[in-house]
C-alpha cells in the first residue's frame, strides 16, 4: 500500500488507512499466493530460503518467491 502521505509515527496512521492497506493486502495475496502455497510446510525440504543457490521443491514455490520479490515483500 502506499500512503497519500508521509509516515513518520506508525501510530499516527488513521483506522481508514489502515483498513485501506488490509484490504489492499488480502487482495494482493489471493491474486498471487499460488494455491500449493497456502499451507504450513509438511517438512523442512518444503521450505525456500531464497538466496543466490535457492532449491525450489516445487515450480509454485519458486513463483510464490518471484512474485513477492516483485511486490518488495523480502528482505536481505
Amino acid at each position: 500500500m502506499v500512503l497519500d502521505r508521509p509516515v513518520r509515527n506508525p501510530g499516527a496512521i488513521t483506522p481508514e488507512e489502515l483498513d485501506r492497506f488490509r484490504s489492499q493486502t488480502a487482495a494482493w495475496l489471493e491474486a498471487n499466493c499460488p494455491a500449493e502455497m497456502r499451507g504450513p510446510p509438511a517438512s523442512e525440504a518444503d521450505m525456500c530460503w531464497g538466496g543466490r543457490r535457492a532449491r525450489f521443491a516445487s515450480t509454485a514455490q519458486r513463483l510464490w518467491l518471484e512474485r513477492m520479490i516483485a511486490n518488495g515483500w523480502t528482505v536481505p
